[in-house]
């Protein structure tokens, strides 16, 4: 447990805390607590909130404090605690915890170090309005090795899951910053090879699907669905058109094993194989052409049913 110290609180605010930086809460009238950021500003604060927000401080205070020589206030001394944090990390902090606007989160990085604070001072309401932060489309989208991490830490599964999506979209997912970051983050280690595991999961699992007889012939010939009898179907022609449709998604999927929106719109945008598949059609005087709408909507129902972070 941290040790007090007894100040004087002054209203006279370093120059660095004048340019609206940081909340009026630092110089708030009669306060009763001092907290000393790791780059030495004092924060001038109220035992109240501290007491009421973290059970961390709500022991800290329970502990007897020092007593001041009997002075007259506002000049009376007060306990004093140092803390590990920066500033910027105290200032978002004490933000989450005061009856004022929440605090706006530029960066990633300013966002995780203080959802790691608001942990550590199990600041339970803190954590709580943190969470929402991780969903919005700035960290998600820019950061989702970081949502990742800190959501399977705090066993978030919303956020997980969604951070695993995002994921997918990441064709350099082996890059080895994304494993320091988790290292640094605390992410247990089930959690990381659950990452890369299950995306190896949905690549081999298409690849299976796309390779089977099975898929040529229930989901290939029937795309060829001519209503005439003793009709011949063209599985040379077919199967020569597929193999190169089938190599070209395997290689995109093995990139962005997702199978959203983007991917299909990215694939399907100018891919040569898919246009050999247009091209096959049955042996009819009037042929008709492979319905590829058909063929797409499978594997899109495959694609669905692969294996999801839970």
């Amino acid at each position: 447990m941290a040790d007090f110290e007894l100040i004087k609180p002054t209203g006279n605010l370093p120059t660095t805390l004048e340019n609206g930086l940081f909340p009026p809460f630092i110089s708030t009238p009669q306060p009763d607590f001092v907290i000393k950021s790791s780059d030495g500003i004092r924060f001038q604060v109220h035992c109240l909130f501290l007491h009421a927000s973290s059970s961390f401080f709500a022991t800290m205070l329970s502990i007897p404090q020092p007593k001041a020589a009997p002075l007259s206030p506002p000049d009376a001394a007060i306990p004093l605690v140092d803390v590990t944090e920066s500033s910027a990390v105290m200032a978002q902090l004490l933000r989450l915890i005061y009856p004022i606007p929440l605090p706006v989160f530029k960066n990633m990085n300013s966002l995780s170090k203080t959802v790691l604070a608001a942990e550590k001072y199990d600041m339970q309401g803190a954590m709580s309005t943190l969470r929402k932060y991780f969903l919005q489309t700035e960290f998600l989208n820019r950061n989702p090795i970081h949502v990742y991490g800190l959501a399977s830490r705090f066993g978030w599964k919303e956020e997980k899951k969604a951070a695993f999506h995002v994921t997918l979209t990441l064709s350099n997912i082996y890059n080895s910053r994304y494993a320091d970051i988790l290292s640094e983050l605390g992410t247990p280690v089930k959690d990381t090879f659950s990452l890369l595991a299950l995306r190896q999961q949905r690549i081999t699992g298409l690849t299976t699907f796309l390779q089977e007889d099975s898929f040529r012939i229930n989901v290939l010939a029937p795309a060829l669905n001519c209503p005439r009898q003793g009709c011949t179907l063209p599985f040379s022609n077919m199967v020569k058109a597929w193999t190169s449709f089938k190599l070209a998604i395997i290689e995109e999927f093995s990139k962005r094993p997702l199978g959203d929106d983007s991917f299909w719109c990215h694939f399907l945008g100018g891919n040569g194989a898919l246009i050999n598949l247009f091209h096959v059609s049955c042996n009819c005087p009037a042929p008709r052409p492979m319905d590829v709408g058909h063929v797409l909507s499978k594997i899109r129902t495959f694609m669905n049913q692969l294996p999801d972070c839970e």
